[in-house]
């Protein structure tokens, strides 16, 4: 006797088995529909500022929209975009580094109108971006078309043996600037938006 014929004799255990087949069919689907894992965030839409490099306390820093090209003038003064990380298990945050873009940089920031291409704007203008340590007295950026000042070190352009161990130190002290910090219980801070 075949499995159709079975069912067929035995009504009673052919509806049983449909009805336990329905109910872990409908458990499984609520399950992949409510938990489902994370849920998608949308794109911080806020950074934090600071006028003063200087500042090493995260509530000293003002908040303003992130699509802003730094550095921006605030209250006379320039301000400049501060990376913030926080320790998922205390809640402490530090300030880790600065950024800002470099003046050519800043002329390329215009070739970005609408938030679109501004979402695009972090990987064209990543080497545009100059960093530094709170407290820290110079700028670092791989941008080989920035001019070297008093306050800037930038890569050079060029394949020149001196210029590409150079553009490797200022690349290795910029990954310095940039490094993700540890909590006191060791494991890695996370990085926060207001």
């Amino acid at each position: 006797m075949g499995i159709r014929e079975s069912l067929n004799k035995n009504p009673v255990v052919t509806t049983g088995v449909t009805a336990a087949i329905i109910v872990v069919s409908l458990f499984f689907a609520g399950k992949m529909l409510f938990c489902s894992g994370p849920k998608v965030s949308t794109p911080p839409n806020k950074a934090y500022y600071t006028t003063d490099t200087n500042i090493t306390d995260p509530a000293q820093l003002f908040i303003d929209d992130i699509d802003k090209a730094v550095p921006f003038d605030k209250d006379g003064k320039k301000a400049v975009r501060a990376i913030v990380f926080e320790c998922p298990s205390d809640k402490k945050r530090v300030i880790v580094y600065y950024e800002k873009l470099t003046e050519s940089g800043m002329k390329e920031w215009d070739k970005f109108k609408d938030a679109k291409s501004k979402a695009m704007m972090a990987e064209n203008l990543i080497d545009k971006f100059a960093y530094m340590k709170p407290g820290g007295d110079k700028w670092y950026t791989q941008d080989t078309t920035a001019k070297p000042g008093p306050d800037l070190v930038a890569a050079p352009f060029g394949e020149s043996a001196g210029a590409v161990k150079m553009q490797d130190q200022v690349r290795l002290k910029v990954e310095e600037i940039q490094q993700t910090p540890k909590c006191g219980d060791g494991k890695w801070m996370q990085p926060v938006n207001p």
